[in-house]
């Protein structure tokens, strides 16, 4: 039997389109797009950099040692600076002790006191002094 021309089906334009995106692959694509956005804000927003200790603090922080042997070292250094001041070691030995302690100003002070009683050290990579 022959159909009227009133039902017959014209080819759509796109047949593929509608079965290419259907709602759900539409909303994983926009959910999908969206977190990644969200991501990268967090990321460049947010920087973790300020939370990363240090490599004094990680001492202290991975073996939850005691500062207080090397206060007392620290202070046993600083004596020692004391009685004699042309000493360049025991500055060295200050500088250490107070990277693992965390003074970074009184490292800084240190090294400029290393640098004018003898310009030509070079400092272990401990200080990472350039």
């Amino acid at each position: 039997m022959h159909k009227p021309t009133f039902f017959r089906v014209k080819k759509p334009y796109l047949p593929q389109f509608s079965r290419l995106f259907t709602e759900r692959k539409f909303l994983f694509l926009i959910l999908g797009v969206s977190i990644g956005v969200l991501a990268s804000l967090f990321v460049f927003v947010f920087p973790f950099s300020a939370n990363i200790p240090t490599m004094g603090d990680t001492i202290h922080i991975v073996l939850g040692a005691d500062t207080s042997p090397l206060l007392a070292s620290y202070d046993t250094w600083k004596q020692v600076v004391n009685s004699n001041p042309e000493y360049r070691d025991g500055y060295v030995m200050l500088a250490w002790y107070a990277t693992q302690l965390g003074k970074k100003d009184e490292v800084l002070g240190y090294i400029q006191k290393i640098r004018t009683l003898d310009p030509n050290y070079s400092f272990p990579e401990v200080f990472n002094v350039e």
